[in-house]
């Protein structure tokens, strides 16, 4: 949210690893041998706990549940891939990058590409991050998040035509996703359509409900942008507000 998107949410921006991903990984994370199937076994049982810690928000019972996994099952990419989001939502994404590596030597799915290609926008490297998002792009085209990190690294680039592209391609595969609506007034704000920005924004407000509200307020108020009630009510001075953030490129 905010300028490029690049500040860690709970959910990193819609990243946060699949269910469906890590139900099926954990009993397939390697081809077991005989001699190695306890190993497997005691691998998988250890993920299984982390996620039940990250799904509690004990992300540091997590993180030594999964490099416990990674003791016992050292090419587990479902633990690579669960350690790595941890590390990012940690800020520590020199880690995250090394652990995504793994998980790509592994299993190179879309969302490790995704996901290691945000690593690399958090530091800094755009070119390593674009990268990522390209091969994501021709691995997968129908996979939205791709479209959304890739539009913010053109929007801090000035390449407004290609982050508006991104930007309408996202909202067409995440139409329920709000960040993105969000987003797509910072592009246009951006590329100095201000009053499309502003009308883009009121529509985002009218459909997001009061906790969405209220988390932009609460987010915008920490970054001393916003001195209103945190009421969930979205209002023109908090459209106001979005505009001057767009204006001075901050991030909530």
């Amino acid at each position: 949210m905010g300028w490029a998107g690049l500040a860690a949410g709970p959910e990193l921006h819609g990243l946060k690893p699949a269910g469906s991903v890590v139900e099926v990984a954990v009993t397939n994370s390697t081809e077991p041998e005989p001699s190695l199937a306890d190993d497997l076994r005691t691998s998988a049982e250890h993920v299984l706990r982390g996620n039940y810690h990250m799904d509690n928000g004990n992300y540091n019972a997590a993180l030594a549940e999964y490099t416990r996994a990674l003791e016992y099952d050292p090419k587990s990419w479902v633990a690579f891939l669960l350690r790595a989001y941890l590390y990012q939502l940690q800020g520590k994404n020199a880690l995250a990058i090394k652990d995504l590596d793994k998980t790509i030597e592994f299993n190179p799915t879309v969302e490790a590409h995704v996901m290691r290609g945000v690593a690399y926008a958090f530091s800094g490297d755009d070119d390593a991050a674009l990268k990522d998002y390209v091969t994501a792009v021709h691995m997968d085209p129908a996979y939205g998040s791709t479209y959304k990190q890739r539009a913010y690294i053109y929007l801090r680039r000035g390449r407004f035509a290609e982050a508006e592209a991104d930007i309408q391609e996202a909202m067409r595969l995440l139409p329920d996703d709000l960040e993105v609506q969000h987003s797509f007034g910072d592009v246009l704000y951006y590329g100095g359509k201000i009053q499309a920005a502003k009308r883009q924004w009121e529509k985002t407000c009218a459909i997001a409900d009061v906790e969405m509200t209220s988390d932009w307020q609460q987010r915008l108020a920490a970054i001393g942008r916003y001195k209103g009630p945190v009421d969930g009510q979205c209002d023109s001075e908090l459209i106001e507000v979005f505009s001057a953030c767009a204006r001075d490129k901050c991030q909530f």
